[in-house]
Formats: structure tokens, C-alpha cells, sequence
């Protein structure tokens, strides 16, 4: 769950401030991988991206899950990599309050002080000219 959060909230941030596009992710125990839409991104971006992700952890942003019906104009604002055509019911969107919103069916944290902090350790080269940080969270700080 704290991993999950965390993930959204770096990917929300980098795109909104760096126009830095998830386009992967890969979430683990300790250790969480992004993959980046970019051949590289250069450390003071990295460590003004932390800053600001940790800035918002420390505020106690409100986390929230909201619904909403298929089709409905409030859907149009958020995240999406799309629905199934033959989706029916409500759809989930996590909601970042400010940052961000998302299509999500997962878990999350309540408000982002749960997440503690958040350190990006490492840069590596990806596939097909992208890049992957790698990030900590919480207590494996």
C-alpha cells in the first residue's frame, strides 16, 4: 500500500512539474522501479523531484478514493490509460487532493504522511531510450 501511494505520487509529480511520463512500474517490498519516458534525467531534476514529493509527505495530503459512473464529465479529468469497452458499474479514481487523480482499483494510504518519506537511490539506462529510477520508501529509507 505505502509503495502503491508512493508510486502515484512520484508519477504525478514528475509528469505535473518535470513533463516526465510513467510509463512503466514495477512495485516492490523495500524497492519500487519507474520507468520514465525519457533517455535520462539529470540529478538536479532527481533531487528537486524528491524534494517536492517529501515536501508533500510532510503536508498530510489527504488521499481519497472517489467513484464515479462510466461516461461521467468528473472521469474526464483523471488519469487514464482508458476502460474496456464492456466495463459497467462505478469507476475508482484515488485522488491526491491537488496533485493528482487517477484511475485505480489498488490500495492506498490515507493521507500522504503515512508514506514517511521517499528516496530515489538510482538511475538506470531502460529499454527503448527510456530511463528507471529506483525509489524507497517509508522506514526502508
Amino acid at each position: 500500500m505505502q509503495q502503491h501511494s508512493g508510486q502515484h505520487l512520484l508519477s504525478a509529480v514528475a509528469e505535473n512539474k518535470f513533463n516526465l511520463k510513467t510509463t512503466s512500474w514495477n512495485l516492490g517490498e523495500s524497492i519500487s522501479y519507474v520507468e520514465i519516458d525519457a533517455p535520462v534525467v539529470e540529478f538536479p531534476v532527481l533531487k528537486e523531484l524528491e524534494e517536492i514529493v517529501n515536501d508533500k509527505i510532510r503536508a498530510a495530503i489527504p488521499v481519497t478514493v472517489k467513484t464515479y459512473e462510466k461516461g461521467s464529465e468528473e472521469l474526464g479529468k483523471a488519469h487514464s490509460r482508458g476502460l474496456p469497452d464492456d466495463h459497467s458499474g462505478l469507476v475508482r479514481i484515488i485522488s491526491i487532493e491537488g496533485v493528482d487523480e487517477n484511475m485505480c482499483c489498488g490500495t492506498h494510504v490515507k493521507n500522504l504522511s503515512e508514506l514517511q518519506a521517499i528516496k530515489i537511490v538510482s538511475l538506470e539506462k531502460g529499454k527503448k531510450n527510456k530511463c528507471n529510477w529506483i525509489n524507497m520508501l517509508g522506514s526502508t529509507c
